[in-house]
């Protein structure tokens, strides 16, 4: 037997000691650039030692997550409307209402192909402004991703409720007195949930790239471990200020 398959003989019994941990945190542990599937494969068995690294690194995300993971829903822990990730998606949101403007001037003018193509110019807009607010140290732009998932999956009514509030300045009092008014508060918070899906989409959703294979690779998966290594290092952050 080689070194590898020592290795993975070891992480396989772990696996399956920890497997009603990593049954509860799969859908919480969303990685940039990897869908599920990808990442299944990779924990169900790994090829190589890189993946090794990448698995032993996802369970014990995991684990912090299972043991520690009740911060997260903490609004005065997390404090979501002073991170980055906030500050962020109020800013994409104008950049999506601002396409979305053109999208349908396109439309109307008969510009079906420009229109079609407005999608991926909105995504690729989003992906600058992220790296424009953030800059391009890989930690600090893994962290600002961390943040945006946490915000956006445990404190998403407490952040569309600021949006709503930013963008669109309702009267509550007035609008909950009608059908019409409780109309018009649903849509709020329908176009911006739709709007901040749509914001970590373009972050973490992987394209599909033409000129490649767009294969998991070495440096794809060195990718995933420092972001994981990154929310492992937020929630211990979070824990840490908790008790303070």
């Amino acid at each position: 037997m080689n070194d590898f398959d020592a290795i993975k003989n070891i992480y396989i019994s772990t696996k399956k000691d920890n497997q009603y941990i990593l049954d509860g945190c799969n859908k919480l542990i969303i990685i940039p650039q990897m869908n599920l599937f990808e990442i299944k494969r990779i924990i169900d068995n790994p090829q190589n030692n890189d993946e090794i690294q990448f698995d032993f690194t996802y369970l014990e995300l995991a684990k912090r997550i299972y043991n520690d993971g009740e911060v997260l829903c903490m609004e005065e822990v997390v404090k979501p409307l002073e991170t980055k990730a906030f500050e962020y998606l109020s800013g994409a949101i104008r950049i999506q209402n601002n396409d979305m403007y053109n999208e349908v001037l396109n439309i109307t003018k008969g510009n079906v192909e420009k229109a079609y193509l407005s999608e991926y110019e909105t995504r690729d807009r989003l992906r600058k402004y992220a790296k424009e607010l953030v800059g391009n140290d890989a930690n600090t732009y893994y962290r600002f991703l961390v943040e945006l998932f946490i915000i956006t999956v445990f404190e998403l009514n407490a952040v569309a409720g600021k949006i709503i509030e930013t963008e669109y300045d309702p009267n509550y009092k007035d609008l909950n007195k009608t059908i019409v008014g409780r109309e018009k508060l649903d849509e709020y918070y329908r176009m911006t949930y739709t709007y901040i899906g749509e914001s970590c989409l373009a972050l973490f959703k992987k394209e599909l790239k033409l000129d490649s294979n767009n294969d998991i690779n070495a440096n794809n998966l060195q990718n995933a471990i420092l972001y994981m290594d990154q929310y492992k290092k937020y929630i211990k952050g979070l824990v840490a200020s908790r008790k303070k």
